[in-house]
């Protein structure tokens, strides 16, 4: 029906237009809040990288022989991290020089080809995933002073209190989404049956003309103008013709029975006429003349009122 199909319609479309919206609001707030982790880690590096260049001066050593044992006190990392966020530091030999105490026994992932890229000065962000399947933000950036390498730091942060707000607003959208086609598609319906209501009286308005042959019944206008309006009234002005139509031939009809009845007569009277078997030839030839006569009148009066 018209009303199912503009309720499924309206629905696909109202579907359609908040998937779109929770797309866009999904990647918007998954892009900040990683780019709020990813903002983090590189303020957390830029503080070793300070804490590790004031130790090298205090001890006023060349920078270089950071990576030699018990020239420079390695600062302790443990500082900089915080729940759900640790810290690996690493000297020139890319061997582990000091870690957050959060980690335990475990170190985080490691990737010697980033770390040697690290320590040639490249930095790297990725995503990892660490024991227990956590997901991680990684940061291997190189730590300079006085432009020459010293080491390697790895920042890590915990991804879960992202991914928790993301699968929220993920469950939420969904349930926001299905809810809300629920609702459109019950308003859609009542909508689209209170629209289509004046068309489904006309239909049974013209039904109940066809069955009954009252043309004198007529379908409602709404008098609001818009187009069922206009429909109704084009409806009534055909139903109006229609009646115009049927009783002047119910009026011609009746005419034609009348004016047949007085020829009909003389044609019968003369009919009796020629069967009578007393009538003259002269007289049957007159009869039949009269008969072709009335006949020929009756036939052309009738046919100038067509």
């Amino acid at each position: 029906s018209i009303r199912l199909r503009l309720t499924l319609w309206y629905s696909a479309l109202l579907a359609l237009v908040l998937t779109i919206f929770g797309v866009i609001l999904y990647t918007t707030l998954a892009f900040s809040l990683y780019a709020d982790v990813d903002r983090d880690l590189a303020t957390r590096r830029d503080q070793v990288e300070a804490v590790v260049e004031n130790a090298i001066r205090r001890a006023q050593s060349n920078p270089r022989l950071f990576s030699l044992a018990g020239r420079v006190v390695i600062p302790p990392v443990d500082v900089f991290a915080s729940p759900g966020v640790y810290v690996e530091l690493f000297n020139r030999d890319l061997v582990l020089a000091g870690k957050s105490e959060n980690l335990g026994d475990q170190q985080l992932p490691h990737d010697m080809l980033v770390l040697t890229a690290a320590r040639d000065g490249a930095t790297t962000l990725r995503t990892v995933v660490a024991s227990g399947n956590a997901r991680l933000r990684l940061l291997t950036a190189s730590i300079k002073v006085d432009n020459i390498p010293v080491g390697v730091v790895q920042v890590a942060a915990a991804l879960r209190d992202a991914d928790a707000a993301i699968d929220r607003l993920t469950t939420t959208l969904a349930v926001g989404i299905l809810l809300s086609v629920v609702i459109a598609a019950l308003g859609g319906s009542f909508i689209a049956a209170r629209a289509l209501r004046p068309i489904d009286q006309m239909t049974r308005a013209a039904h109940a003309i066809a069955q009954t042959q009252d043309l004198a019944q007529r379908v409602h206008e709404t008098h609001q103008g818009d187009e069922v309006d206009r429909l109704a009234i084009t409806f009534n002005e055909m139903l109006d013709r229609l009646a115009n139509l049927f009783h002047t031939q119910q009026r011609f009809t009746a005419d034609v029975s009348h004016e047949l009845r007085t020829p009909l007569t003389i044609i019968r009277g003369y009919i009796s006429i020629l069967r009578s078997a007393k009538a003259g030839s002269d007289e049957k030839a007159d009869a039949i003349a009269a008969i072709d006569a009335e006949a020929e009148f009756e036939i052309f009066k009738n046919l100038n009122k067509f």
